[in-house]
């Protein structure tokens, strides 16, 4: 099954985060893995557009389609 892929800004999905329409499933966490510097380097990246890992988010409500 074939899904057109979304992009969504960091900052859209904290507002997603914020109004209660991302709910992270703790089962597919696996904690607090990266050292600081590790994630100031990802923040880094982010602000200066590189390239980092997908994440995978599955949508539940027709509000996103």
């Amino acid at each position: 099954m074939w899904h057109e892929p979304n992009v969504f800004k960091v900052s859209e999905i904290i507002e997603f985060k914020k109004r209660g329409l991302l709910l992270v499933n703790e089962e597919y966490q696996r904690g607090c893995v990266w050292s600081l510097r590790q994630e100031k380097l990802l923040i880094d990246s982010i602000l200066r557009e590189y390239p980092i890992p997908k994440f995978y988010f599955h949508f539940r409500s027709s509000e996103f389609n």
